[in-house]
């Protein structure tokens, strides 16, 4: 394995004719930064082109995290949040920093060096908090608001905060006997990607027995409902069933979600369960753009890399292996997205951005299909143009047998997979070299 021109590890494996082998490389970044390595088989094979696998590894700096809570319901939540984002003892893994504050830092510390703003519970917060917050996210923050004791009417019909919520918060209400679970409403949200086909937990197993109760905000195409609770009863109706759950809501460049689920220990099982964690850590990588991407695709396809809120319309440089050009573009001011379409060529790709005087970097790994080195998948005309200038016939196949092809020179009548016609025609080679050398 070689990481920047370097070999880094290596190891030795015995392959069997026809069979599979793996190898474990490991490499330890020192650092976080844009990583781009190769793997390659020494000595390679007959066909160079599958025995090197480019990668590309982006190992992020720590995202900074402001966590406000001051009520006792509100301290509890926000010891959740923390344990769930930053677990004690795992220091050097973590990828979230997380720093803890009272609600009048909101308009004491500049909101701007956190990548998103935690309120565990949204009482007690005036005009000018409410002021700084929704400043805070029209030039690109994110905010999560998970209810607690949810606020008071006259707080959340101010202007300042009727800027922000995506809800008209109605106050805490009990769940029917049986209690809510959560019944997610738009299934494709990246925030609930790490959850699809049963990965990551049920998010609905949690149980709550009370829970904040809202309306979604009366704003045309920015508030989304994304989950709703579901009654635990026979019908599912009744008793909290079917009122919102998660609510989002776009200001400016930034977003602010809203939780309606109470996390105290006599509200709801949901800090107490493996999936807590996971939606904790997807819910602040949706506020602050860490959406994963596909870091590798295959030649032809678009490289896509996500930049921060605050990098809309920013140059983008794309940087290719030896023999590309270096293209220029720039990051789509609302979706933050970057593309390159030119990856024709396999190799290692770099987009360059500046932002804040930092230089940024995002690497790319472009590689070929393994299963292309497959004769047996090959359609009739691609394998017809492969073959092109050799003596042979070439038709579709029945079944897995891919295409077929015969020989028309030399008496060859059976018609033959592909697979097997390419030994044919190596053997017809040695054939004529050893009848060249007698």
């Amino acid at each position: 394995m070689w990481i920047g021109g370097e070999k880094r590890a290596e190891r030795t494996v015995e392959l069997a004719p026809g069979r599979e082998a793996e190898a474990r490389l490991e490499f330890d970044a020192p650092a976080p930064g844009a990583y781009a390595g190769t793997v390659r088989l020494v000595p390679g094979d007959a066909l160079a082109a599958d025995d090197a696998r480019h990668f590309a590894v982006n190992v992020p700096e720590p995202v900074p995290v402001l966590l406000v809570g001051a009520a006792a319901e509100e301290r509890d939540a926000a010891f959740y949040r923390a344990a769930a984002l930053a677990p004690p003892g795992l220091a050097a893994r973590r990828r979230l920093r997380i720093t803890r504050a009272t609600k009048e830092d909101l308009v004491a510390r500049p909101l701007a060096l956190y990548r998103a703003v935690l309120l565990a519970g949204a009482s007690g917060l005036g005009p000018g908090h409410w002021k700084a917050l929704g400043d805070y996210v029209e030039e690109g923050g994110g905010i999560a608001v998970f209810a607690a004791t949810g606020a008071k009417a006259e707080e959340a019909a101010s202007p300042e905060a009727a800027r922000v919520l995506p809800v008209t918060p109605l106050g805490p209400a009990a769940a029917a006997a049986d209690g809510l679970c959560l019944e997610v409403a738009e299934a494709r949200h990246p925030l609930f990607a790490a959850f699809a086909g049963g990965r990551g937990g049920d998010l609905a197993g949690a149980v709550f027995r009370s829970f904040v109760d809202s309306a979604p905000a009366r704003t045309p195409g920015a508030v989304s409902v994304l989950a709703r609770f579901r009654s635990l009863a026979a019908g599912g109706g009744g008793g909290g069933g079917g009122r919102p759950a998660l609510v989002e809501r776009r200001l400016g460049i930034g977003r602010v979600l809203w939780f309606g689920g109470r996390l105290a220990g006599d509200a709801s099982d949901f800090a107490l369960r493996p999936s807590f964690p996971l939606f904790a850590h997807a819910l602040v990588a949706y506020l602050t753009g860490e959406t994963r991407v596909p870091r590798e695709v295959a030649p032809g396809e678009v490289l896509r890399g996500v930049a921060e809120p605050q990098a809309g319309g920013v140059r983008v440089e794309w940087v290719g292996p030896p023999g590309t050009p270096t293209v220029s573009g720039k990051v789509d001011a609302r979706s933050r997205v970057f593309t390159l379409a030119d990856t024709e060529l396999p190799g290692v790709y770099e987009a360059r951005y500046e932002l804040g005087g930092t230089l940024r970097r995002a690497t790319f790994a472009v590689n070929p299909d393994p299963k292309g080195s497959d004769l047996a998948r090959l359609g009739a005309d691609e394998l017809a143009g492969r073959l092109a200038g050799l003596p042979v016939e070439v038709r579709e196949g029945g079944g897995s047998s891919g295409a077929l092809a015969r020989v028309v020179e030399g008496g060859a009548a059976d018609w033959l997979p592909s697979a097997l016609l390419v030994l044919v025609m190596v053997l017809l080679a040695c054939e004529s070299w050893l009848a060249a050398r007698t």
